[in-house]
């Protein structure tokens, strides 16, 4: 970005008029004397002749009227431009101008004998004005969390899957259903070919990676089986009516076959868990595990609604600049992904997106006036407590993972999200939050989805986002926050 106090060469004399065009643009107009751009132009030409080389002269010695002649309209140019950032830079430095994105500059030639002036259009952060009332009491709505039974044996399942062992198969000579294989695949694949591979098979159902029927192709024949021909086809997604299905035409052979050793869901697997001595106080510790995971997700999903409330409640101007990047870098993402399709009409993604993005733009900006008037800050202990989060996710050493951090330049990222984060917690906190029952928040993402008034009279969307932000939270809870 242009703007880099430390690019400034030196202090520019100038004079300076600042016109607000609106209160999210500014225009500058600015004069420089001409002995400061006379200053400028000498130095710029005799730096030049030090280095250039011309026939008939030695290096180093042209003299100025030959370098001016033959470079004038280079060297103006780039003076006119180190002018132009240098006084820039001090004009928003000395009055205070928070800029949002690259000044549009208009023309701004050198005219011998003459001030050096021009005039720019830059785009600021719009003044904000908060109170209390304008942040706090957020209407907000929350679901009960109730852990189930249910959700408390699917839970219980899932660790005697993953206490499940493998061995080998002594006392028979065919596969069977459970049995977990190693397999060479090759063959084709619509028009795609299959080189020789090895992947891991496990005979669980009918269906293979996608491949309908392959698990009873693979179910009892020998343990040593080879180049077993199989032919199937996929069939199109649903909801895809010209697609056709994907025909399969592989050949397999079992390289190795295990059999799963599944411990029973007693109180030795609850000792082998190292959490518990017996069932029932692991279906404790399961229990309060989930119940924490949902209040977090919970908790997540009312953070976006504050910050929904309070764009909604606060609607400040935003500059442009930012906005459209940030539009054309989700544009770009999804270029990248998508092609230049005919079916993908890009202007009207771009439309789309722009209101999104205005509003996650005018989010942070009265995120970060709110952290400024109540005086949330991080501290180094918060910053440390959320490395060692991080580098026991990653299975990192913490003072090591600290070190990455700060080389690539992302602790400050990380202080910008705990703020931000400290922030929604106080608006959450200081919201009115309406809680309902599982049932009702259920009833009334069904009426949502089926597009009737659901019950109550409460508002259609209440209950299907914080069914939808719960959901996908969850689903992310492996983040160490």
């Amino acid at each position: 970005m242009w703007y880099d106090p430390c690019l400034a060469m030196e202090k520019v004399p100038m004079q300076v008029q600042i016109e607000d065009v609106s209160p999210v643009e500014k225009k500058l107009s600015v004069e420089i004397p001409w002995e400061t751009v006379k200053a400028r132009l000498a130095s710029a030409y005799d730096e030049l002749a030090k280095t250039v080389s011309l026939k008939g002269f030695r290096k180093g010695k042209v003299p100025r009227s030959v370098v001016q002649q033959m470079f004038g309209k280079q060297v103006r140019a780039e003076v006119a431009g180190q002018l132009v950032r240098d006084s820039l830079i001090q004009a928003v430095t000395e009055h205070s101008i928070e800029i949002v994105s690259e000044p549009a500059v208009h023309d701004a030639p050198i005219e011998s004998g003459k001030p050096f002036s021009f005039h720019a259009h830059v785009e600021v952060r719009a003044p904000i004005q908060l109170d209390k009332k304008d942040y706090e009491g957020l209407e907000l709505r929350r679901t009960e969390i109730e852990i189930d039974d249910a959700a408390v044996q699917q839970a219980l399942e899932q660790i005697q899957r993953d206490h499940t062992d493998l061995e080998p198969i002594e006392d028979r000579d065919v596969t069977a259903k459970g049995d977990v294989l190693l397999v060479e695949v090759e063959g084709t694949v619509g028009d795609e070919t299959l080189e020789r591979k090895r992947m891991p098979v496990e005979l669980d159902g009918p269906e293979v990676g996608g491949v309908p029927g392959l698990g009873d192709r693979l179910t009892g024949v020998p343990l040593d089986a080879t180049d077993l021909e199989f032919a199937a086809e996929i069939p199109p997604r649903e909801g895809d009516a010209d697609a056709k299905p994907t025909p399969v035409r592989l050949k397999v052979s079992i390289v190795e076959a295990r059999r799963k050793v599944v411990p029973a869901i007693d109180d030795d697997l609850a000792k082998e868990t190292g959490e518990a001595d017996t069932l029932e106080e692991l279906r404790e510790v399961v229990r309060a595990r989930l119940e924490e995971r949902a209040e977090e997700a919970m908790r997540e999903s009312l953070r976006e609604q504050a910050l929904a409330k309070l764009v909604e409640k606060n609607p400040i101007p935003v500059a442009s600049g930012p906005v459209r990047r940030a539009v054309e870098g989700q544009v770009a993402r999804f270029r990248k992904m998508l092609g230049d399709s005919d079916e993908v009409d890009y202007e009207a993604m771009r439309g789309r997106l722009s209101n999104a993005a205005a509003d996650d733009f005018r989010g942070e900006l009265l995120l970060d006036e709110i952290a400024r008037l109540e005086g949330i800050e991080v501290t180094e202990e918060e910053i440390d407590d959320h490395v060692a989060r991080l580098a026991k996710y990653e299975g990192k050493l913490p003072n090591r993972l600290r070190a990455e951090l700060e080389r690539d330049g992302r602790i400050d990222r990380i202080r910008f999200e705990l703020r931000r984060r400290k922030t929604l917690d106080l608006l959450v906190d200081r919201a009115h939050v309406e809680v309902v029952t599982a049932e009702e928040a259920a009833a009334e993402a069904a009426a949502a989805e089926a597009g009737a008034p659901p019950a109550g009279g409460a508002p259609e969307s209440a209950g299907a986002d914080d069914s939808d932000h719960a959901g996908g939270d969850a689903a992310d809870s492996g983040d160490p926050g």
